[in-house]
This record gives C-alpha cells, structure tokens and sequence, in this order.
C-alpha cells in the first residue's frame, strides 16, 4: 500500500509558471472567475467555496467572482446531496450550462465572454462539473489569462461532437483536483480535460465530485501554484554523468525501463531515480500510465506516479505485486479525512 508523501512539484511541473505566461505572483490578487456546476448557480458555488475554505486561505493569493449560467433547469438533488443534506439546496429552479447542445452551449460562451467584459476583465477562469468544461472552453480561446482552474469536470464527451472533435486547447497554465472518489466520472474521463491542457498541474483529493476542503498539503500544493514566483528555466538534471548502481532488477522491470524510454525520449537515468527527477511532469505521467497499461494489461491509476514514488524499480516491484498476487493497488489521497462539509456546486 501507498505510504509515502507525496512529492514536491517537480521542475517540469513548476516552470509552467514561467515569464511569458505573466506570473501569477503579484501584488494584487488573481481575479479568478469560477463557474457552478449543473443545477446549480452563483450563490452555491459561493458558498462552497466558502464551507471549504477556499476564501479565506487564499484571500491574499486570490479574488474569487461568481455568475449564473444563463439556461434556466430543475433542481437535481441527486448531483446536490451534500448541500441538501445542509439545507442549501432548496430553491425551485436553478442554473443550467446547456453544455450538451450546440445553441446552448455557445449561449453560454457568450454569456461568459459578458461578464468578463463587465468585470473589466479577470486573469484566470476555472469551474466545476459542467462550468468546468465551459471554463476550459473560454481559456482556450483566451491564452493571455494566467491559470485555468479544473475542479472536477465533467468528461469531454459530454460537450457536443463539434466541441470535442475541434482540435481546441488550453496553453496558459493549469491547476487540476481530481478525486479516485468521485462517483459521477471514472479517473479516466475526469483526465480527458487535462489531456487538452498543453501545462497542466494534476492534484489529487479524497472529497469526490465536491470542491475539497483546502487544508493540509493540498492548501500548500495550491498556493504554491497561484503564488509561486516566475520560475527560472527548468534544471537540464541530465547534465551531469550518472555514476552507476548496483541493483538487482525485479522480474518486470525491464519491461518498466523500456516504458520511460518510450515516453521520456532518453536512457539517461537510474532505476531508483524518480520520473519527476528525470525530466517528467503531470501530461508526461499520464502517458506512462497509458504505457504501462498498455505494456502489463493492467488498469494503473495514475495518482500512484504522484503517491508512491516513480522510480522504476518501485513500478516494477509494484506491477510485479500486483500482477501475481491481483491485489488492488492502493493509493493514498493527497489530505486525510476531515470533517469539513463537501458542498457540490
């Protein structure tokens, strides 16, 4: 099982907050527009980001803003049950995204690109469910902004076959909390946004389809992300001749090797050197998760790169556990349980 911490954020992954893309860092804080999810509005996402802290812990980093969607929709308390559990969720309509069809959809870009407008601009958008797919779309066409903020997406194929089959993309920096919890979308269609994303930060959760507390090391991991300094370059850690190791490989490792050759592009590493110390970062790890499912006809979730160390001889030994023995991988969320309430927005 999974008992190491996880690990800082690597160079590959830290240097998406570089010059060109005008650091996050500044004297005043991000404008950040965060768009509700289905069946919901403004004064829900609201208040979820207040129940979890989001406010407060980064008022100094961040300024959040708010708006309705534009479509008018039933309540749905079935993607709600933690704010009806709460008393919040008690409305007779709500707001609607209108993401599965083509008209509506685009009504709801328009009314996006509308309240930027009227705030006199914002540098970074982000969302939930549905107003995560809305955002993503709105970032796409908008590289000058700093940071889009994924929390929880629906999947892609979600969005009209337009929408998807487009070859749209988000190049401006990218923060994703995604949870192995979430009981509304598999690991694998919650990664389908960020495979859109050209620098993309992955962070793991245990509050589900919810926007989680922000406490503990997903708090710092956060900050670290929207408050961070212009990052230098990313460090060549190649440069230096690697001295060799003594180590005796595990019965699948070779297979493992081979994989970070496949994605990395070079052979210049240790088999106890972290993926993330060799030139890896969050996209990269998602294509060697694909590899080596590919490679051991296995399902391995991705969060256990970020969990349990990604070396290749930890990935070896581990697909050789759980190749001979079927025990399931077990990984570790990225904050322990807390009492703070999830409010889905």
């Amino acid at each position: 099982s999974a008992t190491q911490s996880v690990p800082a954020l690597s160079d590959s992954d830290t240097a998406f907050l570089d010059s060109d893309a005008a650091a996050v860092a500044s004297s005043q804080p991000l404008r950040i527009l965060l768009l509700h999810g289905e069946a919901a509005d403004a004064d829900l996402m609201r208040l979820s980001m207040q129940a979890t802290h989001w406010q407060t812990q980064l008022a100094a980093e961040a300024s959040f803003f708010f708006m309705d969607a534009p479509h008018d929709c039933v309540p749905k308390p079935a993607f709600h049950q933690a704010a009806k559990d709460a008393g919040i969720y008690d409305k007779p309509r709500y707001r609607s995204w209108g993401a599965t069809e083509p008209k509506s959809l685009e009504n709801s870009l328009k009314a996006v690109a509308a309240k930027i407008a009227q705030l006199g601009g914002i540098d970074a958008i982000g969302g939930i469910c549905d107003g995560a797919l809305v955002a993503a779309k709105i970032a796409s066409e908008r590289p000058d902004l700093r940071l889009f903020l994924n929390l929880s997406s629906n999947p892609l194929s979600r969005l009209p076959a337009s929408a998807v089959e487009t070859t749209w993309t988000v190049t401006c920096p990218s923060v994703h909390l995604l949870s192995p919890q979430d009981d509304m979308n598999t690991m694998s269609e919650l990664m389908e946004l960020p495979g859109r994303c050209q620098n993309a930060l992955i962070l793991q959760h245990n509050a589900g389809h919810a926007v989680p507390a922000l406490t503990g090391e997903l708090l710092g991991r956060v900050r670290a992300a929207l408050g961070a300094p212009a990052m230098a370059p990313a460090v060549d850690r190649r440069k230096e001749p690697l001295s060799p190791m003594q180590h005796q490989p595990t019965k699948r490792e070779p297979q493992v090797r081979a994989a970070f050759v496949a994605v990395m592009a070079h052979e210049d590493f240790h088999s106890d050197d972290s993926f993330f110390d060799i030139g890896g970062n969050s996209l990269l790890a998602l294509r060697l998760t694909e590899e080596l499912e590919r490679r051991f006809s296995i399902k391995f979730p991705i969060e256990s790169l970020f969990l349990d160390g990604a070396s290749v001889a930890r990935l070896g030994a581990k697909i050789d556990t759980y190749t001979d023995t079927k025990t399931a991988l077990i990984l570790k969320p990225l904050n322990p349980p807390c009492q703070c309430p999830n409010v889905y927005a």
